[in-house]
């Protein structure tokens, strides 16, 4: 008789705590799932801001396509990525990616409602025909029409907003996944490091006495990615980052050869730690602008890539191990 009580107090017990064990997961569950939900509108805001040759904005609408096929907020990320644009510029410039936003959440929610079932090249058309329809609409009502350079930027705008549905694809897959994979996959790797450099690019640019906050992350950037992969990866994610910055705000094609020269020559020196990793970008960088400019004006300040360097020796190296486990 009290065996058959102590199995039966053993088993309410045991039932008990697998509830607590189950109500806890849930709100763990809850919690991270807030915590990506703020990160996501964060990256929306950033995104949105992002503009190339001057008045060319496909990466906002991209990001949006693709939250709006995964469900995850698709309110939400329209505020944010029109607060990105308007934080940036207003106006009617605003206004036709705003336009051209509804016209993809139309379109994939009339899908929603018959069921039919649309992959990432279907999201993909959506965005790239919302951003020819807004173009032709938004240089329809301007004065003197479509000039060849508007139906060139509007084609290069398309183009893009197509691929970057597919590389917010990867990214935001694996920022949002539940598990902790510790394998990513090549495009995975290759879209999140373009959707990091987007990221940089799209944050306000603050000067803290006369150097830029986002040439340092930059140069941050460049240099963990030489000092945990080697110079093949430091040269790749040099070529990356100065393609982003380029096009969005610099708009000079040496930035490109510069932090790719840097990311090779500091990767190949990563051996000798992390100081001699950042002492080996400086060098680079000395030796560019003499081959380029054959003078003392910079591209890349010594100051900036000083406090980069002392950045990255100052990161925990668990940290880095544990991003060099993904390459």
């Amino acid at each position: 008789m009290i065996q058959k009580e102590a199995f039966s107090y053993q088993g309410v017990m045991g039932q008990v705590g697998a509830k607590n064990r189950i109500e806890k997961r849930k709100v763990e569950l809850k919690k991270e799932n807030t915590i990506i939900q703020v990160l996501l509108v964060l990256c929306c805001i950033v995104v949105g801001r992002i503009t190339i040759f001057g008045n060319v904005a496909p990466f906002g609408l991209s990001l949006y396509a693709t939250l709006l096929q995964r469900r995850k907020g698709s309110l939400l990320s329209f505020a944010a990525v029109t607060a990105g644009m308007l934080s940036v510029r207003g106006g009617a410039f605003t206004f036709r990616y705003i336009g051209a936003m509804a016209i993809v959440c139309i379109i994939l929610k009339a899908l929603d409602r018959v069921r039919i079932y649309y992959g990432n090249f279907i999201t993909a058309l959506a965005a790239s025909g919302a951003l020819i329809i807004s173009a032709l609409v938004y240089g329809g009502i301007q004065p003197g029409g479509m000039l060849i350079y508007d139906y060139l930027a509007m084609g290069l705008e398309s183009v893009i907003g197509f691929v970057m549905v597919y590389v917010f694809q990867y990214a935001i897959g694996v920022i949002g996944e539940k598990t902790r994979r510790r394998i990513l996959s090549n495009e995975e790797m290759i879209s999140i490091s373009i959707f990091i450099a987007l990221l940089i690019s799209g944050l306000w640019d603050i000067n803290i006495f006369g150097l830029s906050t986002r040439n340092i992350l930059s140069i941050l950037f460049v240099l963990i990615f030489s000092y945990i992969g080697g110079p093949g990866v430091g040269a790749s994610m040099g070529i990356m980052v100065g393609l982003v910055l380029s096009i969005s705000s610099v708009q000079d094609p040496m930035l490109i050869a510069v932090f790719a020269v840097c990311g090779l020559v500091s990767g190949t020196f990563r051996d000798l730690g992390r100081l001699f990793t950042g002492c080996a970008f400086i060098l680079a960088n000395a030796l560019m602008v003499f081959y380029i400019n054959r003078s003392t004006s910079v591209m890349l300040s010594f100051y900036e890539i000083g406090i980069s360097t002392i950045i990255l020796a100052m990161l925990p190296m668990k940290s880095l191990k544990y991003i060099r486990q993904f390459l």
